[in-house]
């Protein structure tokens, strides 16, 4: 059995907890340093995840961009992967949002061109609604052409 937890103010240990799940993926899904950026960030957005007994599954730390919601990170744990619970996570964020008026959802991932592993990462994004609505080379990595791609989910 899952609980929906919304975290408006994460505790360090929550935090932790999630930057670790970060840190599993880093320099494959994600980059080697984005796990200490989310460890920075974190405490000035909100968490929401799904605990599954007393571990957490699956998250989506987010923030509001110009009047939408983004999410700045999602993740899920390796030894829950491929389970459900992104999905499942997504569907109760979305209700989330919907509750608060919302009615579409923004994020930004590596495109497959950058990071060809990501490939799933962007079949999960697309089987839960979101299409690519833009792309940007050097975003992050001003120096380099690594290429990002915008999504947006509107229901």
């Amino acid at each position: 059995m899952t609980q929906f937890i919304i975290e408006k103010d994460p505790t360090p240990e929550i935090i932790e907890r999630f930057v670790a799940m970060i840190r599993a993926y880093a320099g494959e899904y994600f980059t080697e340093n984005f796990a200490d950026d989310v460890a920075i960030d974190a405490p000035f957005q909100r968490l929401c995840y799904l605990k599954s007994g007393d571990e957490i599954a699956s998250g989506i730390m987010f923030t509001c961009l110009d009047g939408c919601p983004n999410i700045t990170a999602m993740v899920t744990a390796r030894e829950h992967k491929n389970k459900g619970y992104g999905k499942q996570l997504m569907e109760h964020f979305v209700e989330h949002l919907t509750q608060l008026g919302f009615r579409e959802i923004e994020l930004y991932a590596w495109s497959v061109k950058t990071k060809p592993v990501c490939v799933s990462t962007q079949a999960f994004y697309r089987s839960v609604g979101f299409v690519v609505t833009r792309e940007y080379v050097g975003l992050w990595r001003p120096e380099s052409d690594w290429i990002t791609v915008k999504m947006r989910k509107t229901w």
